[in-house]
């Protein structure tokens, strides 16, 4: 352990991805009821997203030596949250259709380039 962090002989940062997609995804359960309500908007849901979860689950990502598959991993849980984010809303909307359009900047892209 170094900061947190777990290191290995091999120099793979899988055992760590791992580890920050859980701790990631228990920030996500404790704003769960949060992002349910109805009252907070879109914007201020996505940034309170991205200081609590977003920031948990790329803590100390710039020392992995990262691979197309561990960049795959990252952003599939960073998209399933997003997408849980947005069926709270499109529910509080009362089933309406959304309309596509960008809610705060870059809440829409890959959060690592494989």
């Amino acid at each position: 352990m170094y900061l947190g962090s777990t290191l290995t002989d091999e120099s793979s940062c899988n055992q760590e991805i791992r580890a920050r997609i859980g701790k990631a995804k228990a920030a996500f359960g404790k704003l769960e009821k949060i992002l349910k309500s109805n009252g907070c908007g879109i914007k201020t849901k996505i940034r309170l997203y991205e200081a609590a979860v977003l920031s948990t689950l790329l803590y100390g990502s710039e020392t992995w030596p990262m691979t197309v598959a561990n960049g795959r991993k990252l952003n599939a849980a960073h998209n399933r949250w997003l997408r849980r984010i947005l069926v709270y809303i499109y529910t509080a909307l009362g089933g309406t259709r959304l309309q596509t359009r960008r809610y705060g900047k870059g809440w829409d892209r890959k959060i690592w380039e494989t």
